[in-house]
């Protein structure tokens, strides 16, 4: 009875897990987040009950050694750096909470309250459970996407499913698993139907790893059933004997089977060769965080920065904005090597070779479906390592406890083995029950005053009442002091107040974001709110130093670069200005046509020697002087590389200017259909609304080329708390795990500086001036 209770609370523990409760989306959902500390305090407990009612013994685990080194390791970098000690102390609990998850399963198999195949079990069901999540998101690409593709309509592409994971790499990770599991399970099943059931199993979980498209997710499939296909042939007969007692018929199809396989693996490999250039997920975009994870490591060799800081420090090296902020370096080795250094990858070299070895020994140990079941665990270990060369997705935390249990499977050594006694026992006894008591109470104060930040955040954005929703957030800053994300909004909150002109706001927002700064001094979007406010203040002085540090983290955002010449120009300082304004047009070149550049002699002065306008700046000027043959000529040559829509509204231009106006009225409506979601699609509505205007000037309708000016201008404006920007926020979501307001910029600040040749098209349209 109690067997069968342990059984269905396995599954049912792990399906909540993988769906909501380890997921980031559970995470940031504060009722998620206390009902998934709850269901762990619950397991806890009654883990203790059992142990205490059967007498169970400890035993030792075949990665002692590495997980007392990996402590070390902990320790000595958090010593060594300890002003992010509120950033390491997240990564410590997760980090925690997994060491004690290894210790409770181990202890369960060691007294034979627990089976292997309980785990199993688990992993199937809550994988299953997944997989029609991912199933059901990729129906609108079978019914829509896929018959334009046949029809050669649409381009090729692959739904990418997240499933409840929320990331198609993440959940190519569990996917990995599930595979060689399943594989292992139709292998070593006694009977036709579980054969046939965990055959189709199979199939479906190759099937959506395909529909991923996630290439480092194929890499670690092909590398665990590679693992699988050898772990399961030996300890058998050998290949040659197996093949030589084969009928002809089975023999042409196993070889027609091997035949298709590796030319299916060739194809596969040409495929993601062929893709490492493709737009949007090239190779440089690993590239160049595996050169920062270098650089980190090479800052502090023997220490690194400290667990879970990673990010921080891609963010200090690279320009975020415009590029995007990542929690992990992408690859498992130099993720250790910059965030643990040499004392961190001792404990990992530690950690696989003990690994090795256990499973090695845990595969001689068994037979039958049980060595199957092993072997299957095994394989997709080397899978999930093979993946981590190329991602980390065990950041997330479901995968990281699908990954845990596979590993339990996989390498826990059989019972029955010498138990632990005397001292060496009672120091694991005092050790395990301390830290996973401190991580209840840690976890649960956490998640009560991230439940009162959020309750408060959500009710203070719905009302705008920002600087009220401030100061009623003055409790979660008496306990959590040393959160950067908590100042971060709370000066975002008094910001939006003091943009909205409310007394007292700005010094509270300027004050906020001073001790951001402080605890988080690496992210521009802090110094650039920072630089913003202290500039509405008539700090010129301080508008520039803050102004000057935002630009110098994020040196390719001509926004940052702009406002660093506006702020030194304040300032007096006019070679700051022009060099500033300089580099902003090195990133935006329209730019300069703006009819507001020309209002400063310092930007003209920067404007003296200017780079190459872009393809639709050079049309544009074209347009202007009558020379819609030489615009054509440049769409044809250039093809400029912008959002659909714009190209769309530049041929309704041309085509205008030809006097054609019913090619402009349909290449303008294929523009509006192109128009992307925002926060990208703002700039793509304001293009069209100014095509429409151009459309209503031409026939003498000056009020309706002023309305659609206005349109255009009202797109191109931010709602105070919408989101700005498609990625910075995962600045806040991955890196600190908290819930923030969707804009990231203040209001003040002006980001995104707007399209020059947009802005002067738009000034075109008022017959009254811009």
């Amino acid at each position: 009875m109690m067997r069968r209770a342990a059984h269905i609370g396995a599954i049912a523990l792990f399906t909540f897990l993988v769906t909501i409760g380890a997921t980031f989306n559970g995470i940031l959902n504060p009722e998620f987040r206390l009902a998934t500390l709850i269901a762990l305090a619950l397991c806890f407990s009654l883990w203790l009950l059992v142990r205490a009612a059967a007498g169970w013994n400890w035993h030792p685990t075949p990665l002692d050694a590495a997980i007392l080194l990996w402590a070390a390791a902990f320790a000595i970098s958090l010593v060594a750096n300890l002003e992010d000690w509120r950033r390491i102390a997240m990564g410590l609990w997760y980090a925690g909470a997994y060491g004690i998850g290894w210790y409770a399963l181990n202890d369960g198999l060691a007294n034979r309250g627990l089976r292997r195949s309980m785990l199993v079990d688990g992993l199937i069901f809550g994988g299953l459970i997944v997989m029609l999540f991912a199933f059901i998101q990729s129906l609108p690409w079978l019914r829509e996407t896929l018959p334009q593709i046949i029809a050669r309509s649409a381009p090729f592409s692959l739904p990418r499913p997240g499933s409840s994971l929320g990331n198609p790499n993440t959940l190519a990770t569990v996917l990995i698993v599930l595979l060689p599991l399943s594989i292992g399970r139709a292998v070593a099943a006694p009977h036709a139907l579980a054969r046939l059931t965990m055959s189709l199993y199979a199939v479906a979980a190759a099937l959506l790893l395909i529909a991923t498209f996630s290439r480092g997710g194929w890499v670690g499939a092909a590398a665990a059933v590679a693992a699988l296909t050898i772990g399961l042939a030996r300890g058998r007969s050998s290949l040659r004997s197996i093949f030589a007692g084969l009928s002809g018929a089975r023999r042409a199809i196993l070889i027609i089977a091997v035949g298709a396989l590796l030319l299916a693996g060739l194809a596969g490999l040409a495929f993601i060769i062929g893709t490492l250039d493709e737009g949007g997920r090239s190779l440089d975009l690993r590239t160049y965080i595996f050169d920062s994870a270098l650089a980190l490591f090479a800052e502090r060799p023997l220490t690194g920065h400290g667990l879970f800081t990673f990010g921080a420090g891609l963010a200090r090296l690279n320009s975020t904005p415009p590029l995007q902020p990542h929690s992990h370096a992408h690859n498992l080795p130099l993720h250790v090597a910059a965030e643990l250094g040499l004392v961190g990858l001792a404990a990992l070299a530690l950690l696989l070779w003990l690994g090795w070895r256990a499973l090695q020994r845990s595969i001689a140990a068994a037979e039958g479906s049980a060595r199957a079941e092993r072997i299957a665990a095994g394989a997709a270990l080397v899978g999930i390592l093979a993946h981590h060369l190329l991602d980390m997705t065990a950041m997330n935390p479901a995968v990281a406890v699908t990954v845990l249990l596979a590993a339990v499977v996989a390498l826990a050594p059989e019972p029955g083995l010498r138990p632990q006694t005397g001292a060496a026992a009672l120091a694991r006894t005092v050790v395990i029950y301390q830290v996973a008591i401190a991580l209840l109470l840690t976890g649960m104060w956490s998640a009560f005053v991230y439940q009162g930040y959020f309750a408060a955040l959500r009710e203070g954005i719905a009302s705008g009442a920002f600087a009220a929703t401030a100061r009623d957030l003055d409790f979660v800053f008496d306990n959590d002091p040393g959160l950067a994300v908590y100042q971060h909004q709370r000066g975002f909150l008094f910001g939006l107040a003091a943009h909205n002109g409310v007394p007292g706001s700005l010094d509270e927002a300027i004050a906020s974001f001073e001790r951001y700064t402080t605890i988080a001094p690496d992210y521009a979007l802090g110094w650039a709110n920072l630089a913003a406010l202290r500039a509405q203040a008539g700090d010129d002085v301080g508008a520039l130093a803050a102004g000057a540090q935002a630009a110098r983290l994020a040196p390719r955002d001509p926004t940052l670069q702009f406002n660093l010449g506006r702020y030194a120009e304040a300032a007096g300082e006019p070679q700051i200005a022009i060099a500033a304004y300089r580099a902003a047009l090195e990133l935006m070149p329209d730019a300069r046509l703006d009819p507001a550049w020309s209002l400063s002699p310092l930007r003209l002065a920067a404007a003296d020697d200017p780079p190459p306008l872009t393809p639709y700046g050079q049309m544009l000027l074209a347009l202007e002087a009558g020379d819609a043959a030489a615009a054509r000529a440049l769409q044809a040559a250039e093809r400029p590389a912008a959002a659909p829509s714009v190209d769309h509204v530049f041929t309704a231009l041309i085509a205008l200017a030809e006097d054609d106006r019913a090619a402009a009225e349909t290449a303008l409506a294929a523009a509006a259909k192109a128009v992307r979601a925002p926060p990208l699609g703002r700039a793509d509505e304001a293009w069209v609304r100014a095509g429409e205007g151009v459309i209503a000037l031409s026939t003498g309708d000056t009020a309706g080329a002023r309305r659609a000016r206005g349109l255009a201008l009202e797109a191109l404006s931010i709602p105070l708390t919408a989101e700005d920007t498609r990625y910075l926020h995962n600045i806040h979501y991955v890196q600190w795990l908290r819930q923030v307001i969707p804009r990231q910029f203040l209001p003040q600040v002006g980001w995104p500086l707007a399209d020059g040749a947009l802005l002067r098209l738009l000034a075109s349209l008022d017959q009254n001036g811009p």
